[in-house]
């Protein structure tokens, strides 16, 4: 039986090869984003402690006051920080969504229409092969 052969097969895996690039690179962008909204956890809790170490008490001075409130501020700037770059990740996350929505589509088409031929294929083969049955039967038949 003779094997199908899709003509674009090269491109078909050219095109899974992009599809597979695309998808490292919407990973990589999503763990950027997952690492900066953890950045930012951590700098609410560091806050919440804070502010928890700033109980007025009889040892409790002023100057502990003001480096705890220089600290909060601090955190408060690093917190403006992330946001921004949590935003810029984000818009990077959607463009890489984006490409690797199109290159998944791409591959797919390719992927349908091999599908397809194979399927074309088969079908002429198996009417191929009835037709060497049947003259096959009808020599036979002749012969006796």
């Amino acid at each position: 039986m003779i094997k199908h052969t899709f003509r674009l097969e090269k491109i078909l895996k050219l095109r899974e090869f992009y599809e597979e690039k695309a998808k490292i690179e919407l990973g990589k962008c999503i763990s950027e984003s997952e690492y900066i909204k953890q950045q930012l956890k951590l700098i609410a809790n560091n806050r919440v402690s804070a502010r928890k170490k700033m109980v007025v008490g009889a040892d409790f001075s002023f100057n502990d006051f003001v480096a705890g409130e220089t600290f909060i501020k601090r955190l408060e700037f690093e917190k403006e920080e992330q946001l921004n770059l949590l935003a810029q990740a984000e818009l990077k996350v959607e463009q890489a969504r984006k490409v690797y929505n199109e290159a998944t589509k791409q591959r797919k088409i390719l992927s349908k229409l091999k599908e397809k031929k194979e399927a074309q294929w088969r079908k002429e083969r198996l009417q191929h092969d009835a037709e060497i049955l049947d003259d096959l039967v009808n020599f036979q038949k002749s012969k006796m």
